[in-house]
């Protein structure tokens, strides 16, 4: 009897241990899948080590768009970015410090956004046919920006539900911020739009758009 009950004690200690190998095996796995699967910060042209550290870094804003996946954050480093940047994944691209985007290419937007859920904050955006371009798309912040010199500062075509706040649209050949072709239900908020040799702000075939505070002086029109 003794002899089986030391059997039986051993077996069931050598079950618990091969279960607890498996369990942390498996947690190990999932904590790999979980890590990977995270957002990932790229930095762009790194300047200031201690205020942009990142997972990834890259030379270009370009390059840094090629990497990025779905829900990473780039931040661009001080400096003049002469480039057209297409946007076509969600993400958050944000300037540390003082960043120019110019357009390399001025009969194109400088900055194209192509994808929902995009946040593009604190840039200045110069020199295209169009600053800041929206393109059906929605739920996207364009926030803390100054655009000016393009023929249109900030345009939305066809995008609803998209927030324009706190921007600074000036000296563009045409209209400060322009809206049409069914962009509704946008919250153009805190804005400053001034010296537009067209409108302010021109709201063409959109509708229940929410416009409150926001600055126009000195354009051609205000509000159209």
């Amino acid at each position: 009897m003794e002899k089986s009950i030391k059997r039986r004690t051993c077996r069931l200690w050598y079950q618990s241990g091969t279960f607890f190998k498996f369990f942390v095996i498996v947690c190990f796995v999932l904590l790999i899948g979980v890590e990977c699967a995270s957002a990932a910060t790229i930095v762009v042209n790194q300047t200031s080590p201690a205020n942009t550290i990142g997972d990834f870094y890259c030379g270009t804003i370009k390059e840094s768009l090629n990497m990025a996946e779905n829900g990473d954050t780039i931040i661009v480093c001080e400096g003049t970015y002469r480039e057209n940047v297409v946007i076509d994944k969600p993400l958050v691209l944000k300037a540390a410090g003082n960043v120019t985007i110019e357009a390399a290419d001025d009969s194109a937007p400088v900055v194209w956004i192509e994808a929902n859920n995009v946040v593009f904050s604190s840039f200045h955006v110069k020199g295209g046919y169009v600053g800041i371009r929206l393109n059906n798309v929605q739920n996207c912040k364009i926030e803390n920006n100054n655009v000016f010199e393009n023929d249109f500062g900030i345009a939305l075509l066809s995008s609803s539900g998209n927030t324009i706040a706190n921007n600074t649209a000036f000296n563009n050949k045409v209209n400060g911020i322009h809206l049409q072709d069914s962009s509704d239900t946008n919250e153009i908020i805190n804005n400053t739009a001034s010296e537009n040799s067209g409108s302010g702000l021109k709201i063409q075939d959109s509708e229940e758009n929410i416009v409150t505070h926001n600055s126009l002086s000195m354009n051609f029109d205000g509000i159209v």
